[in-house]
């Protein structure tokens, strides 16, 4: 047996990086844990060989986290999900990847060894039941290292200036202190502008270096979802690459200042940098949301309460990973932490079964349907494969598509809290809410417009030349008109809070986006029904609507060769509100369908969404949802005939008297997705419509 030690160190792997077969007989056995706090430590044998002549030897001892002891913890990526190098652990091996190979190349030290946790070594991967006692563990083992070690990779052209770069960037900010806004507001603040000034200027005085920082922001770690938790709970954190290193903290505050430069709505085209907004990286944007999920947990800490579990999932869906599973999985300690009662995991549960679980673990412990946001047949249909989940039930391997894919900043469910309950078999829920309208019209997404038109071999739509966005709104307005003139809506105040049909529209388009550039509050004025003209937009609309309507229709005639310019543009100037409005436009509408209600409500609902869908309000719920009836003669209460029901009292909202019932026959309904419509998004159903309260049972 000593021989066979003996002819193993002497064996060439760290050149190589193959394995002979002498050793794949002996691969590392890995014992059961003695309890429930155990975990494994890996302590890495220093060498002082040079690089290329470096072996790798470790040996791995279990601890107790009861007895606090000293490690630092790896942050970092797998990669490929191949493992063709050797970690030696006395006489066994372990086989690990290339990146992890390169982490403890760099790490390992001349004259002491490195005490150290790794996943990927230190848990037993093979083996399920151990990862699920693990796994929940790992919030204290980030919590309780010394120091975590975040390797974004070796070196590669131009990251050593670049990340000397964020950190000269990121010092600066910390080192001024405070909150880092937007340079527009920081340069015109009254007390520190001219410093602001000068400190910006630093940051986009180098035109060229702030184009690489993608460099850094690309690599794989910004999106790895495990990594989340790890840098959440770390007390300290440092982060290499190559040779270069920064705090975690800095490199973060660098990140935050970057972001907010990109954000600067002064800037459409900053020409400082020649940079256009619109650009931030998915890495960019990804360790400001890990920074924001870490200030959460500390401040949580510090008032001793558990973080918005919904506002969690949110930041955490531009982050991937390899097992479906750990899109939950993975959240795990933030999720427990200072809850009552922890969501426990199961490796061997299927997908459908996991994603079911946590979806009534989430409204129960938050009491909201917050987190039907995520579900619904449109987002089921984005997820490919399906799971033969119920439409209530969010599929979390739902894609980060935009920073706009999800409706944000709502109270559409008013005062309400919610009121959620499950049938006996788990599988159904029960919510309450009121029935806004029916659906009557629908108009396809720009995206649905945009793949049948690319097909065809047309460009992709510019601001400079709209082409199928053209042609959708074109057809979007034709539409709507239509629809409100069926129902007798066409010459009338918009029913949502008043004004035009044009000015609900204009709103409609973005989503009454507060940050756009103009003021819709003093821009509109309601008019009464006699001075609506017929079908041209007002004097009182915003300039960026009738700007972005002329800009398309006189497009649309150099398509056509037609004149179809209904209100004279004159001279027609892309400036950065209309290039602002048109993005917005095509933006909120991509994955969105425009559509026209029963009453004249107009709104974007999801791409799945159709005719006669009904359009509901939960109570509590930040945005409206649509639903499908599963029953086709399914009826609202206001329309013909009359529905036999109960009444089971009143409920006060905010000194608002509304009615509960209970419908005699059951009815079920299947959700569809969320909803913006147009004046209803901040509680105003409960007092512009009879508002009847009732049960909604989704399947």
């Amino acid at each position: 047996m000593e021989d066979l030690k003996e002819l193993q160190q002497s064996l060439p792997e760290a050149e190589s990086h193959s394995t002979p077969d002498i050793i794949m007989q002996h691969p590392y056995q890995y014992r059961p844990l003695a309890s429930l706090t155990s975990i494994r430590v890996l302590s890495l044998l220093p060498c002082r060989a040079s690089l290329q002549d470096k072996q790798l030897h470790c040996k791995l001892e279990e601890v107790s986290l009861e007895s606090n002891p000293v490690f630092q913890a790896l942050s970092y990526t797998w990669g490929e999900n191949l493992f063709p190098c050797t970690l030696r652990c006395g006489s066994h091996t372990i086989q690990i990847t290339q990146n992890l190979r390169d982490a403890l190349l760099h790490f390992q030290q001349p004259d002491e060894e490195l005490r150290i946790w790794i996943d990927a070594i230190c848990i037993n991967q093979s083996d399920t039941e151990e990862k699920s006692h693990q796994i929940p563990l790992m919030e204290e083992i980030y919590r309780k290292a010394s120091n975590v070690l975040i390797w974004l990779g070796t070196e590669s052209e131009g990251s050593k200036e670049v990340m000397r770069y964020l950190t000269h960037i990121g010092s600066k900010f910390l080192e001024r202190g405070g909150p880092v806004l937007e340079p527009k507001v920081e340069q015109h603040c009254e007390e520190h502008g001219a410093t602001n000034k000068v400190l910006w200027e630093e940051v986009y005085g180098d035109s060229e270096m702030m184009k690489k920082t993608d460099v850094i922001w690309t690599r794989p770690w910004f999106s790895r979802r495990w990594i989340i938790q790890e840098i959440a709970f770390a007390r300290t954190a440092t982060v290499y690459c190559g040779t270069e290193k920064v705090e975690w903290n800095v490199l973060a505050m660098a990140g935050e200042v970057l972001a907010r430069l990109e954000g600067d709505g002064s800037q459409y085209l900053n020409r400082r940098t020649g940079m256009g907004r619109g650009a931030v990286s998915r890495g960019l944007q990804n360790i400001t949301k890990v920074a924001r999920i870490r200030r959460d947990i500390w401040a949580s800490e510090r008032e001793a309460t558990a973080i918005q579990i919904h506002a969690c999932l949110e930041d955490a869906r531009g982050f991937d990973c390899r097992d479906d599973k750990d899109r939950v999985f993975a959240l795990l300690g933030i999720f427990n932490h200072r809850r009552k009662t922890p969501f426990t995991i199961e490796y061997k549960r299927s997908e459908a079964e996991v994603f079911e679980e946590f979806a009534r673990y989430c409204i129960r412990e938050s009491n909201s349907v917050d987190v039907l946001s995520w579900a619904g047949i449109s987002n089921h249909l984005l997820c490919g494969e399906s799971l033969k989940i119920p439409s209530w039930v969010p599929n979390w391997r739902l894609p980060f598509r935009g920073p706009t894919d999800m409706l944000r900043g709502f109270a559409a469910g008013g005062k309400f809290e919610a009121t959620l309950e499950f049938d006996e078999s788990n599988s159904t829920l029960v919510t309450r809410g009121k029935l806004i309208d029916r659906v009557i019209a629908v108009m396809p997404c720009v995206g649905e417009i945009e793949q049948e038109e690319l097909a065809k071999g047309e460009p992709k739509w510019t601001v400079v030349n709209p082409s199928y966005v053209g042609l959708w709104y074109q057809f979007l307005e034709m539409r709507l008109f239509e629809a409100l003139a069926f129902v007798g809506m066409d010459r009338h105040p918009y029913r949502g809070g008043g004004g035009s049909a044009w000015a609900a529209l204009a709103r409609t388009l973005i989503m009454d986006d507060k940050e756009v550039t103009f003021d819709y509050e003093r821009q509109m004025d309601n008019m009464p029904p006699e001075h609506v003209p017929d079908n041209e937009p007002q004097p009182e609309l915003p300039d960026e609507f009738t700007g972005f309507r002329n800009w398309i229709y006189l497009k649309l005639g150099d398509l056509t060769g037609q004149n179809r310019i209904i209100t004279s543009p004159g001279m027609v100037m892309i400036d950065y509100e209309l290039m602002t409005y048109f993005s917005r436009v095509v933006d909120r509408s991509q994955e969105r369908r425009f559509y026209v209600t029963r009453k004249g409500y107009m709104g974007l609902g999801p791409k799945e969404l159709e005719i006669n869908d009904q359009i509901c309000a939960f109570a509590g719920s930040r945005v409206p949802h649509a639903l499908r009836p599963q029953n086709e003669d399914f009826r609202a209460f206001n329309e013909p005939p009359r529905i036999e029901y109960e009444w089971c009292g009143d409920v006060d909202v905010g000194g608002i008297h509304v009615p509960y019932v209970k419908r005699t026959r059951k009815e079920t309904f299947r959700l569809v997705g969320e909803c913006y419509t147009q004046g209803l998004m901040s509680g105003e159903i409960w007092k512009v419509d009879t508002a009847v309260l009732e049960d909604f049972i989704l399947v």
